[in-house]
């Protein structure tokens, strides 16, 4: 059977679907995804991490306490101040561990434990941006204030030069030069803000 022809489509994605003869039995064919091939000629496919969010910053700067009671702002991060006695358990919300001095952003609004007798402690900044997390592959992120207009995120060597990639979205203008975005090491990328 004779294979039709299709119009051209130069895009590639490792789910095309390839038809080939059967290398024993030429009156055979058998369909073959490119992802497929490639592990078959020991190419292993790209792999990448992705990290999206929505950010939103309304308040001034200022260090606040959150305790036993105080419900958690989804998209706030947090540092783990004090455990009491390292049985407060944050995990449930985002910490990737109970560690004191550990800053996480808090996924949910009620930790599994304050602790045995409730004293663990969270601390915030008001200044530092609430993100809503759309995809993060990366790791733990967390986001800081760092004066009027200028913000950053930080990570445990993730944003590797020449292997991270930065955008704003579309819907802003930033030709303007009123948002700005920068890699500034593996640990750490900024965000700058300025009124037009």
């Amino acid at each position: 059977m004779k294979i039709q022809n299709y119009l051209q489509d130069n895009t590639l994605s490792l789910d095309d679907k390839l038809i080939g003869t059967d290398g024993n039995d030429s009156s055979k064919t058998k369909t073959y995804t490119l992802e497929s091939i490639a592990i078959l000629f020991g190419v292993t496919p790209p792999t990448y991490k992705v990290y999206t969010a929505l950010l939103t910053q309304t308040g001034g700067n200022g260090e606040s306490l959150s305790s036993f009671g105080d419900s958690l702002l989804i998209g706030r991060t947090y540092k783990i101040e004090g455990n009491d006695g390292n049985t407060a358990d944050f995990t449930n919300v985002g910490a990737p561990n109970n560690l004191e001095n550990t800053y996480f952003i808090a996924t949910g609004t009620t930790p599994n434990s304050w602790g045995a007798n409730n004293w663990a402690e969270l601390v915030y900044n008001t200044g530092a941006p609430v993100v809503n997390v759309l995809e993060n592959t990366l790791g733990n992120i967390n986001w800081f204030y760092d004066g009027t207009g200028f913000y950053y995120t930080t990570c445990n060597g993730l944003f590797i030069e020449d292997k991270t990639y930065f955008s704003i979205s579309d819907n802003i203008d930033v030709s303007s030069g009123n948002i700005k975005i920068r890699r500034s090491s593996n640990n750490e990328m900024n965000v700058v803000t300025k009124d037009s």
